[in-house]
């Protein structure tokens, strides 16, 4: 009889766990969006009308809540007491007796209010799918309807997230201390363990704060006091639980802030030494997941730091971040999103370990629509032939936010995508040439000055939406999450007026016809940045000819006729490769005239520039030319050199 009953316990618990499956994929695919979405005009198949124009998903917090308030108009009196007396509730229990918010939600903006909305709008979330989690974002179900629908959700509740705590201000634990969530066992911790699953959910919040280790490799260490966990007067629960608002609050000073894979080491610390060249004088973060620290590592920085006399920090997260989510998913480029996060400094400059500066790092600080926005960012080259999918802008299109989001929480795009003729905005520009033509490539963010305390909300979108699965399909690493972040979080963002460029040796053609002008030519992997005066700002891809490993070698394997045509050996290809970069001039070609060509060299890394002789400069996004003086010339070379020492 025993066994008998534990064989249909055995089944019970097998059933129970079969239908919680069933529940899932149910959650996740019902009601799902089967189509585009569809638009409230005619100009439906204009993919820049993001704004406003789409309906929420049916079980989103906005479809949800507005289906309510539609619920409650047309009942009328008599019927909203038959309800009460029968008890009859849809949505959320924290509806009953709320109906007076509900029906005035525009009008009752106290903060009392926002704390009641905030209670109705995350208990929606929980009512609407007890297991809801942004982990979902991280398959790629390859199902239109599903993935869609979860980067809607995703959005919305980034949105709702900032409306409350980041925007509002609201106490996490006032918003959770409340009947709706007590009773169901739900916390402020879940809420954000469920929000931001690279947390770790293991760590002791209730007895420490989530604070990186921070390890001063300089030659002339600050006090150790200075990197240990902040005095601060909450307990260290609420502290954890209110964890991105304290950061913002606690963020401080100006500084460099870079990432790497232990194998970039080397890099770096050419880096350093070209930051002493130009006399930086701001610190530098190196900010880490922690999952390849080691002791090595450290060491190797602390040398880089002494060689070059930098004020170098490491910021080990991983106190507080998931070990499992940091190695499966915190990975290559996604580490740039805990560096531009998680450093705490107030305004950085991210840069990436290969990018070389010309200019004083603090002039950065001093860009008039970095001021004016909070973040900067430049141009990658112009290429109109390189193209994104169809399906990514349509994808996009449901992290915008919906008819009801935008009535409950005045979500709006930073763009006004509503306009037919955007305006003439380096930024409508790149959303133009995005949603509408579908171009790839728009901004080069081998370095982004951030203002993080200003930015947060943005910052955490871009992170949120690069992590989700199909997303990272529709662009070529972290370049355009910047922008686009910013876009959906409602922020406003700024991109440098002018278009990537080149900079190397200058060609010139030899075999130009009589009253013709010559073609001028430079070819390099480096992508470089002007700015209005001419001057190099800075250039991605360090200061080699080529940087790729074995290239030489491997050229030569792939077509040797054509490689031993132009270099007769691989001998004379490596030490032309090896060699460090000659910064004669820079040229930003015209796209539409003179596109730019990739050649074989450099494993097809490298890009030719082309620019006529005795053109204009004048207009951007016409083509640039600008041929370095000899003392210019020198001091870029010289700068070369010390990278390639």
């Amino acid at each position: 009889m025993a066994i008998i009953l534990r064989f249909r316990r055995l089944l019970s618990l097998k059933a129970l766990v079969a239908l919680c499956t069933l529940y899932f994929i149910y959650l996740t695919t019902s009601s799902v969006h089967t189509t585009a979405p569809s638009y409230s005009d005619s100009e439906s198949t204009a993919h820049h009308e993001l704004r406003a124009t789409r309906k929420a998903y049916s079980r989103s917090v906005s479809g949800t809540i507005m289906a309510k308030q539609k619920e409650l108009r047309s009942a009328g009196f008599f019927a909203g007491v038959k309800n009460r007396i029968l008890n009859r509730h849809s949505g959320p229990p924290v509806f009953k007796g709320e109906d007076s918010i509900l029906l005035d939600w525009n009008q009752r903006n106290s903060n009392e209010d926002r704390l009641k909305k905030c209670q109705i709008m995350i208990s929606t979330m929980y009512f609407q799918n007890p297991i809801w989690n942004n982990t979902n974002i991280l398959k790629f179900y390859n199902q239109d309807g599903v993935d869609n629908t979860l980067v809607e959700i995703l959005g919305e509740s980034v949105r709702i997230f900032n409306y409350c705590f980041l925007e509002g201000g609201l106490d996490a634990q006032d918003v959770f201390n409340a009947a709706i969530f007590q009773s169901k066992g739900i916390d402020a911790w879940d809420y954000q363990i469920r929000m931001f699953p690279f947390f770790d959910s293991n760590f002791e919040k209730d007895s420490k704060i989530m604070w990186p280790r921070i390890i001063d490799v300089s030659p002339s260490k600050h006090s150790e006091s200075n990197y240990g966990a902040p005095n601060i007067e909450a307990t260290a629960l609420n502290f954890n639980i209110n964890f991105w608002s304290n950061w913002a609050k606690l963020a401080q000073g100006k500084g460099i802030v870079t990432t790497m894979a232990v194998s970039d080491v080397p890099t770096f610390a050419k880096q350093l030494l070209t930051f002493q060249e130009i006399k930086n004088t701001l610190p530098i973060q190196l900010v880490t997941t922690g999952v390849e620290l080691t002791d090595e590592f450290i060491n190797e920085i602390k040398s880089a730091a002494a060689a070059s006399n930098q004020h170098v920090t490491i910021i080990d997260c991983s106190p507080f971040l998931s070990h499992e989510f940091s190695t499966n998913y915190i990975k290559n480029f996604f580490n740039k999103w805990i560096a531009v996060l998680l450093n705490t400094f107030e305004e950085a400059i991210f840069i990436d370990v290969d990018a070389v500066v010309y200019q004083d790092t603090l002039d950065f600080f001093s860009i008039p629509k970095y001021k004016e926005t909070g973040i900067y960012m430049y141009q990658d080259r112009t290429m109109p032939d390189e193209h994104t999918f169809n399906y990514c802008t349509e994808m996009l299109g449901y992290m915008a936010p919906s008819q009801q989001e935008e009535v409950l929480l005045g979500s709006v795009l930073s763009v006004d995508t509503n306009s037919m003729s955007l305006d003439a905005s380096v930024e409508s520009r790149v959303y133009d040439n995005f949603f509408n033509k579908l171009r790839l490539h728009h901004v080069d963010s081998g370095l982004v000055i951030l203002h993080k305390s200003r930015k947060l909300n943005g910052l955490l979108t871009s992170f949120m939406l690069h992590l989700d699965a199909k997303m990272q399909r529709c662009v070529y690493g972290d370049k355009e999450i910047f922008w686009l972040g910013e876009l959906f979080a409602g922020e406003k963002f700024s991109i440098d007026p002018f278009e990537g460029g080149v900079v190397g040796p200058i060609g010139r053609s030899k075999d130009a016809e009589p009253g013709t002008s010559n073609e001028i030519s430079v070819c390099g992997t480096q992508i470089a940045h002007e700015d209005i005066d001419g001057k190099l700002v800075w250039t991605n891809g360090g200061l080699k000819a080529c940087k790729i490993r074995n290239a030489a070698q491997n050229d030569f394997q792939k077509d040797p006729d054509y490689f031993t045509a132009r270099y007769g050996t691989v001998e004379n290809l490596e030490s032309l490769y090896d060699s460090p970069l000659s910064i004669q001039g820079f040229i930003s070609p015209d796209p539409f005239k003179k596109p730019w060509m990739q050649i074989a060299e450099c494993a097809a890394y490298m890009y030719c520039a082309f620019y006529d002789e005795g053109a204009s400069n004048d207009e951007i996004g016409g083509g640039k030319l600008i041929e370095f003086s000899g003392a210019e010339q020198e001091r870029y070379i010289n700068i070369a050199k010390i990278w390639n020492m």
